[in-house]
């Protein structure tokens, strides 16, 4: 036994020793207990001698828990299991029976078709983090969760958003949805979120040549990370109008207005602290991989990125002449 354990309020074990939770009795103030182990299958331990336990976080090939063993600390609020191989249906029972819980996260647990039928931490869950598992959908139960502010289900291979008009209504700010296999995204219910602050989309199946379109009031209040085109709906005019018009007349009256990058004309012309004007979609996606400025091979000092609004004004006046040529004449657009 440790000495003063009953007065040991936070516990950090990182070792290959036990293959079991093992027994502490004795850690009657215990609060905080991070355990991790690459030997470790087994969980037979009751933690109702922890009643303070408020915080517990497990990484450990888990194959068999009792059932109950944490269903006598209503302190508990965190609880993080990481790579657990118990059946997806039993740790899915154990999961229901916890209350007060305002923090789940179960990040490599095999986890397929995870959903719940009655849980009793709904009212109080704030996050819920499902990474690097197999789900194809997100869980139905989520919905539920109506003081959830954080959804992280990244690593997945969720497929498509069909089922998920609740999220529109959610009180949710953070949602993480990178390297799924979504092949569209529901904007009509995203943009009806009225706290997100954040959302990730990164690694995803989108369509490539298609942009993303959001209203400019989502965009100002929400942060987009993603490495696919997103713009606005008047700049998705403009993007559309180049795209159904390629001729000859079009890129000679424009070549002056082209990204050096992509060599089309740019819908969102953004200049880098060298004050070179690129497309944004482009020079964002060079910036990942570099730290230089494309046409001058310069080191950036910064990646910040400045919108040329002046070149906007003038490449939104020489297309608007270009349709009104092409009204007025309809047989140079034929």
């Amino acid at each position: 036994p440790l000495p003063k354990a009953d007065l040991l309020c936070n516990l950090y074990l990182y070792t290959d020793i036990f293959p079991y939770i093992p027994r502490m009795n004795n850690f009657r103030a215990l609060k905080k207990c991070h355990i991790e182990n690459p030997n470790m299958n087994r969980w037979t331990y009751n933690f109702k001698d922890n009643p303070n336990l408020e915080e517990l976080i497990i990484d450990a090939p888990i194959t068999f828990l009792y059932r109950y063993c944490l269903s006598h600390n209503k302190n508990l609020s965190i609880l993080k299991f990481a790579n657990f191989r118990i059946p997806e249906h039993v740790l899915q029972r154990f999961i229901e029976n916890l209350s007060g819980l305002e923090d789940i996260n179960l990040n490599g647990c095999n986890l397929k078709n995870f959903e719940m039928r009655v849980l009793k931490c709904s009212k109080s869950l704030k996050t819920i983090s499902l990474s690097k598992n197999k789900l194809t959908k997100i869980p139905t139960f989520i919905s539920n969760c109506k003081s959830l502010t954080k959804l992280d289900i990244c690593h997945n291979e969720i497929q498509n958003m069909d089922d998920c008009n609740w999220i529109g209504e959610s009180n949710i700010s953070i949602l993480c949805i990178k390297n799924n296999l979504l092949t569209k995204l529901p904007v009509n219910t995203l943009v009806r979120m009225k706290q997100i602050k954040c959302l990730n989309i990164y690694n995803n199946k989108f369509d490539e040549n298609e942009p993303l379109v959001f209203p400019k009031t989502f965009l100002d209040k929400v942060t987009v990370h993603g490495d696919y085109r997103i713009i606005t709906p008047d700049k998705y005019e403009l993007f559309d109008f180049l795209k159904k018009n390629k001729d000859e007349d079009i890129v000679l009256n424009t070549i002056d207005l082209q990204c050096p990058i992509s060599k089309h004309v740019m819908i969102e012309p953004v200049s880098t602290v060298n004050g070179y004007t690129y497309e944004k979609y482009c020079i964002e996606k060079w910036l990942r991989k570099n730290n230089t400025d494309p046409l001058s091979g310069q080191t950036l000092t910064s990646k910040l990125l400045v919108p040329n609004l002046i070149l906007s004004s003038i490449i939104s006046d020489r297309i608007q002449s270009i349709k009104k040529i092409e009204k007025e004449n309809p047989k140079l657009s034929s």
